[in-house]
């Protein structure tokens, strides 16, 4: 056991020798760190997964985006529509322009 203290000579110690440094409360054996795998807060845990694909244009690239989308998920897509016009992108409102 490896005691924490910054001073060389106390830096290993072994069996119950005393050591002077506050963090090992007497003893180098007695120190020990927590366990962290017992902190539920630890554990990864996935609730919700959201896959999208934006083409930006509707018709057959966002019909096979949302087969795909529906091959992986099993469920049926939600089409999500343009909010504006943007002439330079070629997007009209209420398009059909992604998949979630």
């Amino acid at each position: 056991v490896f005691c924490l203290a910054p001073r060389a000579s106390t830096a290993k110690l072994g069996g119950d020798t005393p050591c002077c440094c506050f963090r090992c409360s007497g003893t180098a054996r007695s120190f020990r760190m927590p366990d962290k795998s017992d902190n539920p807060m630890r554990q990864i845990k996935v609730e919700k997964l959201t896959l999208n694909i934006s083409v930006g244009e509707s018709g057959d690239r966002l019909t096979r985006a949302a087969k795909v989308l529906e091959q992986l998920t099993e469920q049926q897509p939600v089409f999500s529509k343009a909010r504006l016009t943007i002439r330079s992108f070629g997007v009209r409102r209420n398009e059909k322009i992604a998949c979630h």
